[in-house]
């Protein structure tokens, strides 16, 4: 999902197996920024969701197709037995996700972009108290906002190594378009 003109986000587990130039993993995360051209596209402001918000789903299937998903967010987990969100919080939706659609995008409303998509959790999932959601599928993304400090400090450093090839476009719409509230 383009981030910057020169950058992008994308799932972890994808940029390991892509062929992008990857500018910096998460440590905990399930999300990578890679490298990528993205003038003439839309670079959507980073923004937040509220517990029973609505929100959209937007990634490549495995046929190539874009593919559309609307939902409600849910709340944010760990899952204690899972590689990519035992120390990350995995933001729970029932927003419909296929395989081939992680690294794409989560937005809001206000078609600002909150997430990045992961996986797909068991249809039976429940919480450790044994405690349903009500849901009927369970997908599952990152939060732009929990990973926000490192995305700043990520892009800034990129910038400063990249500062001759830098235009007007900056990374101040970027940090400033996030609102107080989850």
């Amino acid at each position: 999902m383009p981030l910057t003109k020169d950058l992008s986000l994308t799932a972890k587990h994808i940029a390991k197996l892509d062929y992008s130039q990857v500018v910096a993993y998460h440590p905990d995360c399930d999300i990578a920024i890679i490298q990528q051209n993205n003038a003439g596209k839309r670079v959507a402001p980073l923004g937040t969701v509220k517990s029973q918000g609505k929100i959209k789903t937007a990634g490549m299937g495995l046929t190539g197709d874009v593919l559309l998903g609307e939902g409600k967010y849910y709340l944010d987990v760990n899952f204690i037995d899972s590689d990519l969100f035992s120390r990350c919080p995995a933001s729970i939706t029932d927003a419909p996700v296929q395989s081939g659609m992680s690294g794409g995008g989560v937005y809001n409303e206000n078609a600002e972009l909150v997430g990045i998509i992961s996986g797909i959790s068991s249809s039976k999932f429940r919480l450790l108290d044994g405690r349903k959601l009500g849901n009927e599928r369970t997908s599952v993304f990152v939060s732009t906002l929990y990973v926000k400090e490192w995305l700043i400090r990520e892009v800034d450093n990129y910038n400063e190594e990249h500062s001759d090839n830098l235009t007007s476009t900056s990374f101040l719409s970027l940090t400033s378009s996030y609102k107080a509230e989850k």
